[in-house]
C-alpha cells in the first residue's frame, strides 16, 4: 500500500536536499547533480536514487528517516531495473553481514535472490555491505562500510 500523501511528500523534499533521482533525469549532468525529480515505481515499490556519497550506516539512517529502508532486491528483473538507472556509479543495497561475519541479510526485509560477481563475497579490508554495479560491471561486491557510495531506498511496506 502507498505512503499517505503528506510522508510522501515530506519524504520527497527531504530527498531533493540529498539529491535524489527519478526518471526525468536517470544520470543527471554535473551542473544538475544532486537534484531530485520524484520516486521511481517498479512492481508496486517506490524507490529512491540518492546521488551523495554516504557510508553505508548513514545511507541506511537516511532512507529510515524518509520512511525508507536501504532496497532489498527481490530477483533479476528487479535487479535489471535498478541497474538501469544506476549509470556508471556504485550503490549500496540494503544487504550485509554486519551482525555475523558470512552471514548475509537484509536490512529490511528479506530476499533469498543474491546477485555476487565472480569471486564474491570475499571480505578483503573487513567488507560487511554490498554495493551494485562495482567497477561499472553487474553483479554485487561486498565493500567496507564507512566508505561513501551513492545508496537506493526503497518505500517500507
Amino acid at each position: 500500500m502507498p505512503k499517505p500523501l503528506p510522508a510522501r511528500l515530506f519524504a520527497l523534499a527531504t530527498a531533493l536536499l540529498l539529491g535524489a533521482c527519478g526518471p526525468e533525469d536517470p544520470e543527471p549532468a554535473s551542473a544538475s547533480e544532486g537534484q531530485a525529480r520524484q520516486p521511481l515505481m517498479f512492481n508496486g515499490h517506490d524507490y529512491l536514487f540518492i546521488r551523495s556519497a554516504r557510508s553505508w550506516w548513514d545511507a541506511k539512517a537516511i532512507c529510515e528517516s524518509l520512511g525508507y529502508g536501504l532496497v532489498t532486491v527481490n530477483d533479476a528483473s528487479e535487479a535489471s531495473w535498478l541497474r538501469g538507472f544506476e549509470g556508471p556509479h556504485s550503490w549500496w543495497l540494503g544487504y550485509n553481514d554486519t551482525q555475523t561475519e558470512g552471514v548475509w541479510r537484509w536490512s529490511h526485509g528479506s530476499s533469498s535472490y543474491v546477485q555476487w560477481q565472480s569471486g564474491e563475497p570475499n571480505n578483503v579490508g573487513n567488507e560487511d555491505c554490498v554495493h551494485d554495479n562495482w567497477s561499472g560491471r553487474s553483479g554485487w561486491n561486498d565493500y567496507p562500510c564507512d566508505l561513501g557510495q551513492y545508496f537506493i531506498c526503497e518505500a517500507l511496506p
